[in-house]
């Protein structure tokens, strides 16, 4: 028969209350924890791969619409290079605008100063300046990239009405022949020549004619605006030249305190000129 031995180690109890019990509950929480781990594990994997799937796609579709964009884009580039010069284009509106400039000859000449040649001149000069008949700058010093005209005259606000009159009597001298009416603007004045055209093509320049945004502070008659420009016909230049600046009595002088807009306006009005406000609708300032 065979007899069951048992393993005694010297100092060694194995028994129940010994080892074997430490050694099993060791091994369980080894399985328990490798457990938990997978389970994690496993949970963990799958939403963060469908997470990196979704946005993987999403990427992908970005990159691809930013390619079709990029090359859309880059096709628009290509057809705008393809189109014809604006010179090409059928422009009805600058046929009638030419036609306009032929029956109504505007002079337009600008009150400016040296130190604005090339910050505010030059831009009329490259802007609304071009629709002008006849464009000149009246300043104290010649400069022929305007061109500007040279004003025998001290610059500063109390000599503006002496450039004034200079200016017109300039105009009178070498282009009475060839214009139906002038147009006085400052340097920071902006004009829609082709408006101003329509407005005039319905008056006689031949009669003494006064137009612009009338004020009536300072002078009981009132005055035109200097700052929004105003236009004077060619018989009122005629007036204003061979009646009005000789008249020293009627022609308010230099120096009287007064700005050239609101001087211009009794010497023009006192000589007969008829005023005729130009009514700017929704503007506050003509009502």
């Amino acid at each position: 028969s065979v007899r069951s031995t048992s393993l005694k180690l010297p100092g060694v109890d194995l028994s129940s209350s010994g080892v074997l019990p430490l050694i099993h509950s060791s091994m369980a929480k080894i399985e328990s924890w490798f457990t938990s781990f997978m389970l994690g594990a496993v949970c963990g994997f799958f939403p963060t791969s469908l997470l990196l799937l979704i946005t993987s796609n999403m990427l992908d579709k970005r990159v691809l619409h930013d390619l079709r964009f990029e090359q859309a884009n880059s096709d628009q580039h290509k057809e705008q290079r393809q189109y014809p010069p604006l010179h090409q284009y059928d422009q009805k509106g600058e046929e009638v605008a030419f036609e306009m400039a032929k029956k109504v000859r505007i002079l337009c000449w600008v009150a400016t100063v040296p130190e604005n040649h090339k910050t505010k001149a030059v831009h009329i000069r490259d802007t609304w300046g071009k629709r002008c008949n006849i464009l000149l700058f009246m300043s104290s010093k010649n400069d022929s990239s305007l061109p500007s005209i040279a004003i025998t005259t001290k610059e500063g606000r109390q000599y503006l009405f002496d450039k004034t009159k200079a200016a017109m009597e300039y105009v009178y001298k070498f282009y009475m022949e060839s214009i139906d009416w002038v147009l006085k603007a400052d340097d920071d004045t902006f004009v829609v020549v082709e408006n101003l055209r329509y407005v005039l093509a319905k008056h006689d320049p031949s009669k003494a004619l006064y137009l612009g945004c009338r004020f009536k502070p300072f002078a009981t008659q009132g005055f035109m605006s200097g700052g929004a420009g105003y236009v004077i016909s060619r018989a009122a230049l005629r007036k204003f030249v061979q009646e009005a600046i000789p008249n020293k009595d009627k022609c308010l002088q230099s120096g009287s305190g007064a700005g050239e807009d609101v001087q211009m306006g009794p010497g023009l009005l006192l000589q007969y000129c008829r005023l005729l406000p130009l009514h700017i609708t929704g503007s506050a300032a003509c009502p």
